[in-house]
């Protein structure tokens, strides 16, 4: 039986020929491009061509829980002989006396360094992840309450120098001391209510507390009767 090519000629319903290849006998047809826009679900309309953004900062947040992950990991390698000579012959000594030996001796130290292990992921886990979402949530929470008591039109400080007086109270009072001086210095450069205002919500919430949670956490009464005066004097109706 002899091979024969079969060839095929194909149209479209409005008649049109659309034609042949003649090297694989099968047609060329053009296929439409398709444009993806909304789709619905159960969730509703969903814009699948939307450009999804993260939280600013969570990349640098997850790098640098990776990276502390990795830290510990290599140390662990690092002082891998120390902990045998030492933390392991002192939980070997206890299961001796109390009489674990065996099988059960090596499940028992497996078992407590997985409940280590979770420990320390859950602690970083909390201080990287859990914490960032609360002040996230807070930071909204803050800013729509403020919005409400900002007159626009009373605010005489652009939004980028509100950024930097934001940066400057937050390095003055964070870690060992404060600069007081910094402080005075920021709400001397403010001319009216809705200009601190504004400030207290670019601030926003740090390390899980507010500007004025700052104030009382940071300062001393004396410190914050300070700031206090510095807004009298210049006429605003604020006070920490």
């Amino acid at each position: 039986m002899s091979k024969k090519h079969l060839k095929f000629r194909f149209s479209r319903a409005d008649g049109e020929d659309v034609g042949v290849d003649p090297l694989i006998n099968i047609p060329k047809v053009e296929l439409p491009s398709v444009s993806v826009g909304k789709k619905s679900g159960i969730l509703g309309d969903m814009d699948i061509n939307a450009k999804i953004d993260l939280p600013k900062g969570t990349i640098v947040t997850i790098a640098g829980a990776v990276i502390l992950c990795a830290i510990f990991i290599f140390t662990l390698v690092i002082t891998r002989d120390i902990l045998k000579k030492k933390i392991l012959h002192k939980i070997k000594s206890v299961m001796r006396i109390l009489n674990i030996s065996g099988t059960a001796r090596k499940y028992l130290i497996i078992g407590i360094c997985v409940v280590v292990a979770m420990i320390i992921i859950a602690i970083i886990f909390k201080k990287f992840f859990v914490t960032k979402l609360h002040d996230a949530v807070a930071n909204k929470n803050l800013a729509a309450q403020l919005d409400e008591e900002i007159t626009t039109e009373n605010i005489t400080i652009s939004q980028q120098q509100f950024n930097g007086y934001a940066s400057t109270l937050y390095s003055a009072m964070k870690g060992v001391g404060t600069n007081e001086t910094r402080i005075y210095e920021v709400f001397e450069k403010m001319n009216t209510r809705s200009d601190v205002l504004q400030l207290i919500k670019t601030f926003g919430v740090k390390d899980s507390m507010t500007l004025n949670e700052w104030f009382m956490d940071d300062l001393s009464a004396k410190e914050i009767n300070k700031i206090n005066q510095i807004l009298v004097s210049r006429q605003i109706d604020y006070k920490f």
